[in-house]
């Protein structure tokens, strides 16, 4: 038995999941309840729903059953194809055991230690007496996890130059009309329409270059530069060596499967962004 259904048009609830995704959940939950229904264009029904004891079934569910890399095909422009959060079957599991001695016993003591920190000292500047927003609070607190905790960045330099990356990337993902044409579109069409990004788009006399004005080329070609900046990063590691590095980036580094084989460089980038 299906949940209540949001009774207006799909492209209009598009627009507005897109435009206003807190806002949209919000008002259809208040409507609706914990549990709704959702129809978007060129995609089957969509449930939303915030009830704990539903979304405990569907994390503890059987995979054969719930193909989560299916669901969350929309990410894949963001992600990457070869994220983990992409794949299922055989291929998530083959990837999941690659990844999982990374997350084992004492070593996730201490990434919790070192999130812990990067929370009190995010905590301990907000300000007494007076409302803020907290959305920028808690994505300082997750950028700090990702760049010294999974990328195992300490060098200053560095350190900024990915968080300033990470940042603007971050911002053009959600920006509404690409949150749109990725529902709309399949995912070879978008990654075509993110791949005009890598070359200057000149329109007649102009000389200025229009693919500026886009928010798809430039989040294609922010997307390359943090590809790059991932993949020095990994060959200085090999050329200096990985032993005795903690950072999760390090052990995708060493990670074999049963046959010896590395993980690719191009999928050790999905895994850490």
């Amino acid at each position: 038995m299906l949940p209540p259904r949001i009774p207006r048009p799909a492209l209009f609830q598009l627009f507005q999941w897109t435009a206003h995704p807190i806002g949209f959940m919000k008002k259809a939950t208040e409507r609706h309840g914990d549990c709704f229904l959702a129809r978007f264009p060129k995609s089957p029904p969509v449930v939303f729903t915030s009830d704990p004891e539903m979304i405990r079934q569907l994390f503890t569910g059987k995979p054969e059953d719930l193909h989560a890399g299916e669901a969350n095909r929309l990410a894949e422009f963001v992600v990457g194809k070869n994220s983990l959060l992409l794949l299922d079957g055989k291929e998530h599991i083959h990837e999941r055991r690659m990844m999982t001695p990374s997350f084992h016993g004492e070593r996730m003591l201490s990434y919790g230690l070192s999130m812990r920190e990067s929370a009190d000292r995010v905590i301990d500047r907000w300000p007494v007496g007076r409302p803020f927003s907290l959305h920028a609070q808690f994505q300082d607190i997750t950028l700090d996890v990702i760049l010294k905790t999974v990328l195992g960045l300490s060098e200053v330099e560095s350190l900024e130059r990915f968080r300033k990356l990470l940042v603007r990337m971050l911002k053009l993902s959600t920006h509404p009309s690409l949150l749109f044409l990725s529902a709309l579109l399949p995912a070879e069409r978008m990654h075509k329409l993110l791949s005009l990004g890598s070359k200057p788009l000149r329109l007649g006399p102009l000389k200025a270059d229009m693919s500026q004005a886009m928010p798809w080329t430039r989040l294609s070609r922010l997307t390359q530069e943090v590809n790059t900046s991932l993949f020095a990063e990994m060959a200085w590691r090999r050329a200096v060596g990985v032993e005795g590095r903690e950072d999760i980036l390090s052990m995708l580094m060493q990670a074999r499967d049963e046959d010896g084989r590395p993980m690719s460089d191009q999928t050790r980038s999905c895994a850490t962004r």
